[in-house]
C-alpha cells in the first residue's frame, strides 16, 4: 500500500494511523469509564446530602418537641392555667385574634416557637382556646383528627396529618403536671410547606431540591421549590426531567400518612456535567496519545540512527576482517540494508566454516598418515636388527663354507675342520632362522595394523590379541625409556567392529600420554583395562602422568587444542579419538583427571557395531 514511500515515511505514517485509531478506541473506553464513574459518584454524593438533609429535618421536628416542653414551663403559661377554670363555661371556644396572655415572651417566640397554630385542649379533648399567627386559619378537619388522637397520644409526641389544605406537623404536650386537672393538652400545629423545608435545613441548606412524597399515592405533598416541583405532581412525571434518589421514610408516632423524603436533581445538570467530563477526558486522551506518538517517533528515529551506525560498523568489520564489500547504494531502508549485510555475513561465515571443516579433514588425514609413517619407521627400525643379524650370520656361514670347500678340493680337509664347520653351520642356521621368524612376525603384525588404519572395514576379531599387535608396533616409541604399558582383558572377548578405528584410538592415546603426561617423569605407567558389561565393551585407558586442569578437561576434545605445541602437538589427536569413538564405534568417551593424578579415559562401545554402508569419514 505504501511501498512507493521511503522506509522512514512508511513507519511514520503507520504510527500516525495507529495513534489515531488508539486515540479513538482509548477515548471511547476512557470517556465511558469516566462518565460511569462520575454518575456513580454523583448519585453517591446526592445520597450523602440527602441523608444529611433527613437528619436536619429530624432535628427540626425535635425542635418543635423542645418548643412545646419550653412553652408549658413558662411562668406566664403556668399562672394562666392555674387561675382559669374553663369548666365555668363548658362548650365555649375562645379564639384569640391577638397574642394570648399565656403566650411566651417575644424572645422565646423568635428563637424557638416556629408553629403557626396553638391549641389548648380540655380533659374531654375539646379545643377550648386557639391562636393562629401570621393570619393563618386552622383547618376544620383538624378537630376530628385531634379527637381521634387525644386518647392515644404520648406526653410529648409529633405526627404528620394530611388534610385537604395540605400537610401539617402536630406536636402534642401533656398538661397534667400543670396543677389544673381541667386542662389536658397543648397542641402546636405547623403547616409543612416550602418555608418549613427551607427552615429545617438552616444555614446548611443547599441548592438541592427536596420533596416529601405520599408513599401511597406517589405524589408530591410539599417541595422545597413549588414552582419546579408542584404539589400533587406524580413521581413518574418527575422522573423524566429529574434524577430521584435517597428515599427516606418518615413515620412519626400516630401519623396518618407515610411520607418519603426524596432528593431531585435535574437531569440537565448531570448531562452538562457529563459533557464537561467528556470534553476534559477527550482532551486528556488527545494529549496522552499525542505524547505517545511523539515519544514513539523520537524513539524510532533514535533506533534508526543507532541501526544505521550498527550497520555501518558491520560493513566496516566485514570489509576489514572478511573482505566482504557491500553494494554502495543498497536499495530499501535501514532494516533491508541490515538484512542484506547479515545475509552477506552468513554466506561468508558458512564458507569460512566449510573451509575450516575441509582443513580439519585434511589435517586429520595428514595426522593419520603421519602416524602411519611413524609406525612404518618404527617397524623398519625393529626389523632392521633381526635382518642384520640374519645377514651377518649368513655371510659368516658363507665364508666358512667356501673355506671348507677349498680344503676339500685341495684334499687338505681334516676331520676336526669338518666337525668344527658342522657346529658353526648349525649355530648360524639356527640364528638365521630365529631372526628371520622375528622379522616375519613384525611384518605380519605391521601389515595387519597398517591395512586396518588405512581402511574402514568392519570385521570380527579378538580385541585383546589385536591390541597386543598394536602395542608391538608402538613399542619403538617408548622402548628407549622406562615407561611401560599394561594390558588387562578377557582372552575370549570377540567383537565385531572397526579394527582400524580401535588401532587409531589406542595409538593416539598412547602417543598423547608419551607427549603430554610424562615431561619430567623417568618412569611412566599406562594401563589399558577392557571389560564386558552386557552388550557393551568398556575400555579404560589411564596413566600416572601430570594430569589436566578443569579447563583442559573441558577442551580436550576440541580441535587444535594442545598444551605441547612447542613439542610438535597438533591439537587434533584427541579430537580424532572423539570422532572415531562416537561415529565409527557408535560409542561414548569420558575424561576424568586432576593435576598430579594422571588421566583416565572411559570408552564405551557396543560389542557388535551397527552396520555401515561403504567407507565413511569419521571426522
Amino acid at each position: 500500500m505504501f511501498t512507493h514511500l521511503p522506509f522512514i515515511w512508511r513507519i511514520l505514517l503507520i504510527t500516525l494511523l495507529l495513534g489515531s485509531g488508539l486515540t479513538i478506541f482509548w477515548g471511547t473506553i476512557y470517556v465511558k469509564d469516566d462518565q460511569e464513574a462520575l454518575q456513580k459518584r454523583f448519585i453517591k454524593e446526592m445520597n450523602v446530602r440527602a441523608r444529611a438533609s433527613r437528619i436536619r429535618l429530624d432535628n427540626y421536628v425535635k425542635l418543635h418537641h423542645y418548643s412545646a416542653e419550653l412553652f408549658v414551663t413558662q411562668k406566664r403559661f403556668v399562672n394562666y392555667l392555674n387561675k382559669t377554670d374553663p369548666s365555668q363555661s363548658p362548650g365555649n371556644l375562645l379564639n384569640h385574634n391577638s397574642t394570648p396572655p399565656w403566650f411566651p415572651d417575644r424572645s422565646i417566640q423568635r428563637t424557638y416557637i416556629k408553629s403557626h397554630h396553638f391549641l389548648l385542649l380540655d380533659s374531654a379533648g375539646l379545643i377550648r382556646e386557639k391562636y393562629s399567627r401570621r393570619g393563618k386559619s386552622i383547618p376544620e378537619q383538624l378537630n376530628e383528627r385531634i379527637k381521634h388522637h387525644n386518647t392515644i397520644l404520648m406526653p410529648t409526641e409529633s405526627w404528620f396529618a394530611k388534610l385537604d389544605t395540605g400537610l401539617f406537623l402536630i406536636t402534642s404536650q401533656s398538661l397534667k403536671k400543670a396543677g389544673n386537672p381541667f386542662w389536658n393538652r397543648l397542641l402546636l400545629v405547623t403547616e409543612v410547606d416550602d418555608e418549613f423545608i427551607f427552615a429545617s435545613q438552616g444555614l446548611l441548606a443547599t441548592d438541592d431540591l427536596f420533596a416529601l412524597i405520599d408513599n401511597e399515592t406517589q405524589t408530591v405533598m410539599v417541595s422545597s421549590d413549588i414552582e419546579l416541583i408542584p404539589v400533587e405532581s406524580k413521581i413518574e412525571s418527575l422522573q423524566k426531567n429529574y434524577l430521584i434518589g435517597s428515599e427516606s421514610f418518615f413515620d412519626y408516632g400516630n401519623s396518618d400518612v407515610i411520607i418519603k423524603l426524596v432528593v431531585l436533581v435535574p437531569r440537565i445538570e448531570l448531562e452538562n456535567l457529563l459533557n464537561q467530563v467528556d470534553q476534559e477526558s477527550k482532551r486528556q486522551v488527545v494529549m496522552i496519545s499525542t505524547t505517545f506518538i511523539i515519544t514513539f517517533i523520537l524513539v524510532f528515529l533514535w533506533f534508526i540512527l543507532h541501526l544505521n551506525r550498527f550497520t555501518q560498523k558491520m560493513v566496516t568489520v566485514s570489509k576489514n576482517n572478511l573482505g566482504i564489500t557491500a553494494p554502495t547504494a543498497a536499495p530499501g531502508g535501514p532494516l533491508e540494508r541490515l538484512q542484506n549485510q547479515f545475509n552477506l555475513l552468513s554466506v561468508a561465515i558458512l564458507q569460512a566454516r566449510e573451509r575450516e571443516r575441509l582443513t580439519q579433514i585434511q589435517l586429520a588425514k595428514s595426522e593419520m598418515m603421519a602416524a602411519l609413517g611413524d609406525l612404518v619407521a618404527g617397524v623398519a627400525h625393529e626389523i632392521n636388527t633381526p635382518l642384520g643379524i640374519s645377514y651377518t650370520s649368513a655371510t659368516f656361514l658363507n665364508g666358512n663354507t667356501k673355506k671348507i670347500h677349498t680344503a676339500w678340493k685341495d684334499q687338505e680337509l681334516t676331520r676336526s675342520d669338518l666337525e668344527s664347520y658342522m657346529e658353526l653351520a648349525t649355530e648360524s642356521t639356527e640364528l638365521i632362522e630365529k631372526n628371520l621368524a622375528r622379522a616375519s612376525n613384525l611384518v605380519s603384525s605391521f601389515k595387519m595394523v597398517a591395512v586396518d588404519q588405512g581402511r574402514n572395514d568392519q570385521r570380527t576379531f579378538n580385541i585383546k590379541e589385536y591390541i597386543e599387535e598394536i602395542l608391538v608396533n608402538l613399542r619403538p616409541k617408548w622402548k628407549r625409556t622406562s615407561h611401560s604399558i599394561h594390558l588387562t582383558s578377557p582372552d575370549d572377548l570377540i567383537v565385531n567392529s572397526f579394527p582400524g578405528a580401535i588401532s587409531q584410538i589406542i595409538s593416539n592415546l598412547v602417543v598423547n600420554s608419551l607427549l603430554h603426561a610424562f615431561p619430567e617423569k623417568s618412569e611412566g605407567k599406562m594401563h589399558i583395562d577392557i571389560t564386558k558389561e552386557g552388550d557393551m565393551v568398556i575400555l579404560n585407558y589411564s596413566d600416572n602422568g601430570c594430569g589436566m586442569t578443569k579447563h583442559g578437561i573441558n577442551k580436550v576434545f576440541e580441535p587444535f587444542f594442545t598444551t605441547a605445541r612447542d613439542r610438535g602437538g597438533s591439537g587434533l589427536g584427541m579430537h580424532i579419538v572423539f570422532n572415531l569413538v562416537t561415529q565409527a564405534l557408535n560409542g561414548t568417551i569420558e575424561c576424568k583427571s586432576e593435576l598430579g593424578a594422571g588421566v583416565n579415559f572411559k570408552i564405551t562401545f557396543p560389542v557388535t557395531a551397527p552396520k555401515q554402508h561403504g567407507a565413511k569419514s569419521v571426522i
